[in-house]
């Protein structure tokens, strides 16, 4: 009940974290390449993850979690790059979160089709979505290293600048209540 608000989330319940200090964790990373369809055209989707691992490094193995770990999907800041955050990543992985960047300069620079132009508003949504849905799919696959890696129940979304502006168009919930994603932060 709401009059029980300030009784469930005084200070005294909340975990002890240091959160200007490393977390628990080392921090995992790897980059991946595949390519989205726009229509006939094809958009090149790289992508960064960042993860609790068993030891710091390119590629280690993640370190196994109980339901998975939180996941937040990053748009990066146009003339950024997606690997542009590796400290930021880095350190928030070392706090038990999965964070996924996906790049976006190729459609913004390369394409020709100006800011703001249909198949450049689709061509971020179309790389965001299918980074979800194929972060989804090695999640659920066996034997894959990002086996239940994430728990896409505890999702959300950040983006710096005009990453961030990218995020008030994507097709996920909360923002679409038709989705079948169900956001839990937005930043």
């Amino acid at each position: 009940a709401d009059a029980d608000a300030d009784e469930d989330c005084a200070d005294a319940d909340a975990p002890e974290v240091d959160w200007l200090g490393d977390g628990p964790h080392s921090a995992g990373w790897q980059t991946h390449e595949g390519v989205s369809m726009l229509r006939d055209i094809p958009l090149v989707r790289q992508t960064v993850v960042y993860y609790p691992a068993t030891e710091a490094g390119e590629a280690t193995a993640p370190h196994p979690s109980d339901g998975g770990y939180p996941v937040v999907f990053f748009e990066h800041a146009g003339g950024s790059h997606y690997l542009n955050y590796d400290v930021v990543f880095s350190f928030l992985a070392s706090h038990g979160l999965v964070i996924v960047s996906t790049d976006h300069n190729e459609v913004d620079f390369s394409m020709g089709w100006g800011w703001g132009a249909p198949d450049w508003w689709a061509s971020h949504d179309l790389l965001f979505t299918d980074t979800i849905a194929e972060f989804e799919l090695w999640n659920e696959t066996s034997g894959h290293p990002y086996e239940d890696l994430i728990n896409f129940d505890r999702m959300g979304m950040a983006g710096h600048s005009h990453g961030s502006a990218l995020l008030t168009m994507q097709s996920l919930g909360p923002i679409s209540p038709f989705s079948s994603h169900s956001l839990r932060g937005v930043a």
